[in-house]
């Protein structure tokens, strides 16, 4: 549900008719097949008629249209992010409609106009509507009166809590202020901001170190001295999570602590485990970001098929602790750590992912999720894929993934139990050129292998000022299917290695990697002695890197 805010500001929108059968660009559900497609045009509208101008960032401003059939009650509804220029709605048979267009900034609606007669004759191609203009105001990405909590495990605080300030009156300047009705718990980081005229600016909370119980605060937030929102914080320590054994006071085992974990629901939660644990398959709920911890070597091995930890969403967490030791299983179906859609896992030095021999998943697979590894390392898995360049270690796909290689090592993986140059790491072409892989610190790989389809769609990897590390075998491969010029064709003349936040690599990390094959669509092509070197050269202008140095391939003679 919805929540209104202090002040709403104004929105016009300007919308066109077109009679088409194309999908919506703007991602409008609820339509029926056939009839008339409702084209929104959002060029100029959203900016221009607001005058926000670069107070709100356009991922953060929505557009919700409302259309109800005043004869049949038929809705369609739709939302329109305001990078999109255009977005449409089909399904609207020809009779009497209303229109109603409202604003979000976030979640928090800051413009709404009226509801408005909408006549959608037989053969009619244009229409325009508009907002009525609304009065200038203050808006605030919390709503005034909203709650909020959070949790954290002892020794532990969840991220800052930040209200985002957008000064959309007619002041050139607006003094914001914060106070809290209690500390205890809490950190006012940010107690006064000024904002200028159509800009934002942020206030933030953190949350401080205590013993276990349940802290709150009211949050007050004044501009110029005058009251805005009052909104209620509750943060609450959890006392850490024990597995010692039956009888000992603690959980029993990891398994009973993490149904314990997701029952408690969304929150930052630590697990200290005192002895090795055996367990089928886990998964996170939504909310729960968990660590791993032990004072001892601990190995917690997996009894059944299945990942031993499944992250599946956004706001999903796991952080494998020093000492804590994942191992998988002979014959298993997937990887031991499976990331996914948006979910975070971190490996800190002295932790271990080894012993699971899938069919075509390894140690840790990562899709449209993120990865960082700070320490540990990743060994001794295999699968039993007839493809020999798959990332046995570390598999990472989508286009969302992001991945930071800070330490440690994934060394020593095996495809049919036998290790290759191309086992350790690879990245799909999906993950694209735009700092999707960082490799910095002590980061050590077996093997690297960058993913193409065709010439059109590559990967590569960054590295960032003082990495220490080495790749023992850079590998590219071609996934699309073809014969070996095909491979060399897709990868000539690609920057495959970045310099990372405008890095300009050097001779130095060059020397780094050493180079291993080229690959047609998982078959073993040629050395890349025979047809690729690796050169390091400027490139300015380009759109995508800017004026840094590059490694790029070059086809030899």
């Amino acid at each position: 549900m919805r929540k209104n805010i202090l002040f709403i500001l104004t929105v016009s929108i300007s919308i066109l008719f077109a009679f088409t059968s194309c999908s919506s660009p703007g991602g409008f559900g609820g339509a029926d097949a056939g009839g008339t497609t409702l084209t929104i045009d959002l060029t100029n509208s959203v900016r221009a008629a607001t005058g926000f101008r670069d107070a709100v960032d356009s991922e953060d401003l929505t557009l919700e249209v409302t259309l109800t059939n005043s004869q049949t009650g038929v809705v369609r509804t739709g939302t329109v992010n305001a990078e999109k220029t255009q977005a449409s709605i089909t399904g609207l048979a020809p009779g009497d409609w209303d229109i109603l267009i409202e604003a979000f900034i976030f979640d928090y609606p800051y413009g709404r106009g009226e509801t408005k007669a909408f006549p959608i004759k037989e053969g009619q191609n244009s229409a325009r509507v508009s907002m009525d203009r609304l009065p200038d105001g203050i808006a605030l990405s919390a709503a005034n009166g909203s709650s909020h909590t959070f949790s954290a495990t002892a020794g532990s605080t969840p991220n800052p809590f930040s209200i985002t300030v957008y000064n959309f009156t007619s002041a050139d300047f607006l003094e914001i202020t914060a106070a809290l009705s209690s500390s205890a718990g809490f950190d006012l980081t940010t107690p006064s901001i000024e904002v200028e005229k159509d800009k934002s600016g942020t206030i933030t909370v953190g949350f401080t170190i205590n013993p276990t119980g349940v802290y709150n605060t009211a949050l007050t937030i004044r501009a110029n001295d005058n009251v805005v929102a009052n909104i209620e914080l509750s943060f609450t320590v959890i006392p850490p999570v024990t597995v010692t054994g039956a009888g000992t006071g603690g959980f029993d085992s990891l398994a009973d602590a993490v149904t314990w974990i997701n029952a408690n629901g969304a929150g930052n939660y630590t697990a200290i485990i005192t002895q090795d644990q055996n367990v089928g398959p886990m998964a996170l709920n939504a909310g729960v970001n968990l660590t791993l911890a032990a004072s001892s070597p601990i190995s917690i091995n997996l009894n059944a098929q299945g990942a031993l930890f499944t992250l599946d969403g956004a706001g999903i967490a796991l952080t494998l602790g020093r000492n804590i030791t994942l191992i998988g299983r002979t014959g298993n179906n997937n990887a031991v750590v499976l990331v996914q859609n948006g979910a975070s896992f971190t490996m800190q030095p002295d932790s271990e992912i080894t012993g699971n021999q899938g069919t075509n998943c390894g140690g840790v697979g990562v899709d449209n999720a993120n990865f960082t590894m700070n320490g540990g390392s990743i060994y001794g898995n295999s699968v039993s894929s007839t493809n020999a360049f798959m990332g046995v270690g570390l598999h990472v796909t989508g286009a969302s993934s992001q991945i930071r290689l800070a330490g440690g090592s994934i060394t020593g993986n095996a495809v049919g139990n036998t290790l290759t140059s191309g086992s350790d790491v690879a990245l799909s072409n999906e993950l694209g050129i735009d700092n999707a892989a960082v490799l910095s610190g002590n980061m050590t790989l077996g093997s690297l292998t960058l993913n193409a389809v065709g010439s059109a769609s590559w990967t590569c990897v960054h590295i960032v000022s003082g990495w220490e590390g080495t790749v023992a075998y850079l590998n590219l491969q071609n996934e699309a299917p073809g014969i070996d010029p095909a491979a060399r064709n897709a990868w000539r003349d690609k920057a495959i290695i970045q310099g990372f936040d405008g890095y300009s690599i050097t001779q130095n990390d060059l020397d780094r990697f050493t180079r291993g094959n080229v690959y047609d669509a998982g078959t073993e092509s040629a050395p890349f002695s025979e047809h690729f070197g690796l050169t390091r050269t400027m490139t300015p202008g380009n759109p995508w890197v800017g004026e840094i140095s590059l490694i790029v391939i070059i086809i030899l003679p």
